[in-house]
């Protein structure tokens, strides 16, 4: 099955696709989880935290910090690590420099695009592995638009701080 809804703003987003997973969401292994694809629009993104039972402005704006850090620090890999320090066996490429210079160079283009999954480190069994998999950005009628594929999410504490 595919959901799909169009919301305002991402807390608008996030309340839906909470209520979406307790009417909809089957128990797999301890993991709560929907049988097909979810997709929301947003259609006035913004980075400003409505109330939110869960989040305040100073947790979303440190997590934004440390969302495109390339610095794993303790963890065994971070977005930011996978997104603009993807090890290469060449070295480290920037993706999200690349998505710009991409979109810089050709504003149709549909190859600016990044990907997390590291199959040499992911696919070998390793525990913690990305759950966002793939950034893909176009321009349409003069807007970013930014498709993101995540293989699994935490919809009530991961989809908000994400979507932000």
């Amino acid at each position: 099955m595919i959901f799909e809804h169009t919301a305002e703003t991402p807390f608008q987003a996030w309340k839906w696709v909470t209520k979406l997973f307790a009417s909809n969401g089957v128990v797999i292994d301890k993991c709560k989880t929907i049988d097909g694809i979810v997709i929301t629009e947003i259609k006035h993104p913004t980075d400003s935290v409505e109330k939110n039972p869960l989040y305040g402005q100073m947790f979303i704006d440190e997590y934004k910090k440390q969302f495109l850090n390339p610095d794993p620090k303790n963890f065994e890999y971070t977005y930011g690590q996978r997104l603009c320090a993807y090890d290469t066996a060449g070295g480290y490429l920037d993706q999200i420099w690349c998505i710009i210079r991409e979109l810089t160079r050709d504003v149709n283009s549909r190859r600016a695009q990044a990907i997390t999954w590291n199959p040499l480190l992911d696919a070998t069994g390793r525990e913690d592995v990305p759950c966002l998999q793939l950034v893909r950005c176009t321009v349409v009628k003069g807007r970013l638009n930014m498709e993101v594929v995540f293989r699994s999410h935490d919809m009530l504490k991961g989809y908000y701080p994400n979507v932000l």
